[in-house]
C-alpha cells in the first residue's frame, strides 16, 4: 500500500495549481517584466531615431515609412514562425534565440547607413521581437493557476508599454550626450546581457517537459523548485491533465461550429488594433 503511495504518478498540472511557491512565482514574473521592458524599449528605438535619421538620410517621412512597415511585416512573420518553434523545442528555447536574434541586428542597425540596410535590419530586428510578446505570455500562462493567469501576464505585460515610456526618457537622454547610434547599442546591449541571466534564471515550461517526455532531471529540479515536499522516487511519473496532453492542434479546429465566426472577427480585431497602437508608437515621436 505505501509503495502504490509513493508511486502515484505526480501530476504537474494539479501541482501548479495548488503548491505554486511565492519564490518560483516572482522570479518568474519579474524576469518576464524585465523581458517586456526591453521589448517595449526595442520596438520603440527606431521610432526614437527616426526624426534624426530622416534629416541625416535626407528623405522624406513617407520614403521612411517603409522601415516600419518592414518592422510591422517582421513582427507578424516572427509571431508565426517562432510560435511553431517554441511548440516543438521548447518555450525557453526559442525565446532565448529570438533575443539572441533581435539583440544582435539591433547592434548592426547601428552600423546601417542607407535606408536599404535600415529596412533590412529592421525586418530582421522585429522578427525576433515579434515572439517575445507571445512566447512570454505562453510560460507565464503555463505556470500560472487557472484563478490567477489573467493576473500574471497583465502583470508581466506592464513592462511593454512601460519599457516604451522609459525608453522615450533613456532615447532623449542619450540623443543629448551622443547620437542617434547610442540608442541602437544601449538596445543591443542591455537584452545580451539581460540573456545570461535569463539562461540559468528562466524556467522552461514544466508542462512542455512532460507531455513532450523531455529530461527527467531538468523535470525533477523543477517540481523541487515549485515544492520542495513534493517525494520522487526513480519509480514516479509525470504526467499532466488529460486536456492538456490529447489537444492536437489543426488550423481546422478554429473554424468549426461557431468559431467559424469568432476566429474571423478575433483577427480582424487584433490585427487593426494591433496597427492602430504600433502605428501610433512608430510614428508619434517623429511628430
Amino acid at each position: 500500500m505505501k509503495s502504490n503511495l509513493v508511486n502515484t504518478p505526480i501530476n504537474v498540472s494539479e501541482l501548479i495549481e495548488s503548491k505554486m511557491n511565492k519564490k518560483f512565482k516572482y522570479n518568474l514574473l519579474i524576469w518576464t517584466f524585465l523581458l517586456m521592458l526591453l521589448e517595449g524599449f526595442d520596438v520603440g528605438s527606431l521610432s526614437f531615431a527616426a526624426p534624426i535619421l530622416i534629416e541625416q538620410l535626407d528623405i522624406t517621412r513617407s520614403t521612411f515609412g517603409i522601415v516600419f512597415s518592414a518592422g510591422t511585416f517582421g513582427l507578424m512573420l516572427g509571431g508565426f514562425i517562432f510560435g511553431f518553434l517554441g511548440d516543438t523545442f521548447g518555450r525557453k528555447k526559442s525565446l532565448m534565440f529570438s533575443i539572441l536574434m533581435f539583440s544582435i541586428f539591433t547592434l548592426m542597425t547601428a552600423l546601417a547607413d542607407s535606408i536599404s540596410s535600415f529596412i533590412i535590419y529592421r525586418f530582421l530586428v522585429c522578427l525576433g521581437l515579434g515572439v517575445t510578446v507571445p512566447l512570454s505570455i505562453v510560460l507565464v500562462n503555463e505556470y500560472a493557476p487557472n484563478n490567477a493567469k489573467g493576473r500574471w501576464v497583465a502583470t508581466m505585460f506592464v513592462g511593454f508599454p512601460l519599457g516604451m515610456a522609459i525608453g522615450g526618457v533613456i532615447a532623449a537622454w542619450l540623443l543629448n550626450h551622443f547620437d542617434w547610434h547610442s540608442i541602437f547599442i544601449v538596445g543591443g546591449i542591455a537584452p545580451l546581457l539581460t540573456l545570461v541571466f535569463l539562461l540559468y534564471k528562466l524556467p522552461e515550461s514544466l508542462k512542455f517537459l512532460v507531455i513532450k517526455n523531455k529530461s527527467r532531471e531538468h523535470i525533477i529540479k523543477l517540481v523541487k523548485q515549485i515544492d520542495s515536499t513534493t517525494k520522487i522516487t526513480k519509480e514516479t511519473k509525470f504526467i499532466v491533465n488529460n486536456d492538456e496532453t490529447n489537444v492536437k492542434f489543426s488550423p481546422k479546429l478554429l473554424f468549426e461550429k461557431e468559431l467559424k465566426f469568432v476566429t474571423p472577427i478575433i483577427w480582424v480585431v487584433s490585427i487593426t488594433s494591433s496597427f492602430v497602437v504600433y502605428f501610433m508608437n512608430s510614428w508619434l515621436p517623429t511628430l
